[in-house]
């Protein structure tokens, strides 16, 4: 299957998956990731920390197994890597986010896949670690973690992390900066770790 670099928005929502990971006794964790290149998919590191089984399901259903290659906590960030899945791949924004411009969520709120819309209201600086984070208005709940925030032109604006537990017109991402730096220091899949073996995939059929 071949891969080639989104360049409009909506080819950034093809390239947007729901990740599956199992959280143990038979539960599936849920939340969101996309393609950042033919063969890796970005997602939050709560999704899928301490999860023996992870998985992505495309958007018309397909299911693959993962590996988890890389992982920043302090970031909130993973990368996993899956067998080249033909989907479309986004691209990190080099500009750093701007408030008042538009801003598009994918994420698959209680295993259901949705996209929301708003705009970037704040972009936060959290000098305890380091981090920035880009705020924005757009729906985000509990299964949006790990999936894109987008700008107009489907490029990455972030890595959603975690909405407000009281207000629901304010969420928060990993910037595009943090993401891009965290990218750049993951190792390789081809050289860190066997493509996903069909005895991976099979066991994460039998956990869904």
């Amino acid at each position: 299957e071949t891969s080639v670099p989104a360049t409009d928005l909506s080819a950034a929502y093809a390239a947007s998956v729901t990740v599956e990971a199992s959280c143990g006794a038979g539960c599936v964790g849920i939340g969101g990731g996309v393609a950042v290149g033919p063969d890796t998919v970005l997602t939050a590191a709560h999704v899928v920390e301490e999860s023996r089984v992870v998985g992505v399901r495309d958007a018309d259903g397909t299911a693959r197994g993962a590996a988890v290659i890389a992982t920043d906590t302090s970031r909130d960030l993973a990368l996993l890597h899956v067998d080249p899945h033909g989907l479309p791949y986004v691209s990190v924004r080099n500009a750093a986010a701007v408030i008042g411009e538009e801003a598009h969520v994918v994420g698959s709120p209680g295993g259901t896949r949705r996209i929301s819309h708003g705009i970037v209201t704040d972009v936060l600086d959290l000098e305890r670690d380091g981090v920035t984070e880009v705020q924005t208005n757009a729906d985000i709940d509990q299964g949006n973690s790990g999936g894109p925030l987008l700008d107009a032109n489907g490029q990455l604006l972030g890595i959603v992390v975690a909405e407000h537990e009281r207000d629901d017109a304010i969420g928060w991402a990993t910037s595009g900066a943090d993401v891009a730096q965290f990218l750049a220091a993951a190792p390789s899949p081809s050289s860190s770790a066997p493509a996903p073996s069909a005895d991976v995939e099979g066991q994460y059929r039998d956990l869904l």
